[in-house]
């Protein structure tokens, strides 16, 4: 995202210090802030500049209605110090002037991304985004493990990439240094109220962990807020998210449950992975998942199996796949990494610290369509 443009006029040396300080320090890399305490100055500035800026802060003094000054502001809005001012009897936007800085920032970007419904700066993507789902019909495959080093070796081949983590109960807050934005919570959100906005709001909340170089949305507060979806808001979700073109590839760490949610995120994916290992009753499950989806794409004219690849995880020595099926002709296996998650700190776990397993999945992402 580019960063966002904003002027702030307003008489108040202290208040406009502080906000400036606040905004350069925290947001120095999203908002390039320009400050004006003086109304001749203001004028000067507007009347000389030829930039485009995306907000005017101004205090209700230094505002002159219908001004031709204002024909490169992309919005204008006045300062109060009335925290429950409305003015319905005033035309214009007004916002809160001491309200703590971050939350005004967030405040400015709803308010652009729903007038516009995109970001300040950004314009339609250009990638064709790929969704690519990873699931298991056994627990203790290393399911989040291969999602996780999937998602870190394409951005390793210099892919946009987004890890989607929908595990009702998630792993991913015990490795990444999460930032408390609660990204996911608020796209389920905007799914429910306003679903033109989905991809902005990714955006807007999406996460860039200090280890990784891929981005992810922090999981929901609440594990109930994934379950509660219905097929056709996941369908939704997936549709609003690839048609944005802004990732090459979505990874989606899926739930370990089954039903017609997990379905839905198969068929509407491009590619899937199945995790497996060699040992019995996994083999047993791969086996009986593949017959219920065969049954289930006869009856409904779905198609998920021939876009799965069987990746067997976990592989010691040279055993040989054993593929159930012939729609499960992409396969590979990986062997074992030792020490894959490993202790951090400030409680925190670290997860393939040499990137051993991600760099064993080259022959995963060329299946993909992903790799050199």
């Amino acid at each position: 995202m580019q960063r966002m443009k904003i002027i702030l006029a307003d008489p108040d040396n202290v208040y406009v210090d502080r906000v400036a300080d606040y905004i350069n320090t925290e947001y120095s890399s999203r908002v390039k802030l320009v400050v004006c305490t003086r109304l001749n100055l203001l004028e000067h500035y507007l009347d000389n500049s030829f930039d485009e800026f995306d907000f005017l802060l101004v205090h209700p003094d230094f505002y002159t209605p219908g001004s031709p000054l204002y024909k490169n502001i992309k919005f204008i809005i006045q300062l109060t110090d009335d925290l429950n001012c409305t003015c319905p009897e005033k035309s214009g936007n007004y916002l809160y002037k001491y309200q703590p800085g971050d939350k005004m920032v967030n405040e400015l970007l709803r308010f652009y991304s729903e007038k516009t419904e995109r970001l300040p700066g950004s314009s339609g993507g250009i990638r064709n985004t790929k969704i690519i789902s990873v699931f298991s019909p056994a627990g203790g495959v290393g399911k989040t493990s291969i999602a996780l080093a999937l998602a870190a070796s394409l951005s390793k081949r210099q892919m946009e990439v987004l890890f989607l983590g929908m595990e009702s109960f998630n792993s991913v807050p015990s490795i990444l240094e999460l930032n408390g934005r609660d990204g996911f919570t608020k796209v389920l959100l905007t799914l429910h109220e306003n679903p033109q906005l989905i991809s902005v709001r990714v955006e807007m909340n999406k996460t860039k962990e200090n280890n990784f170089s891929f981005h992810i949305l922090e999981p929901p507060e609440c594990f109930l807020e994934l379950t509660e979806l219905e097929e056709e808001q996941f369908e939704l979700l997936l549709a609003k998210i690839k048609q944005a073109c802004k990732y090459d590839v979505v990874v989606i760490d899926t739930d370990s449950s089954f039903g017609n949610n997990l379905i839905t995120l198969l068929d509407n994916s491009d590619k899937a992975v199945m995790v497996g290992t060699f040992e019995e009753p996994c083999r047993y499950k791969i086996e009986a998942f593949t017959n219920q989806l065969r049954m289930l794409e006869a009856e409904e004219t779905k198609s998920i199996l021939n876009k799965t690849v069987l990746l067997i995880n976990k592989v010691e020595g040279n055993a040989s796949l054993d593929i159930p099926g012939p729609e499960l002709a992409n396969s590979c296996k990986v062997p074992y990494v030792a020490n894959l998650w490993t202790s951090g700190s400030r409680s925190k776990l670290k997860f393939d610290p040499n990137q051993e397993l991600a760099d064993n999945l080259k022959k995963l992402t060329q299946i993909l369509g992903c790799g050199d």
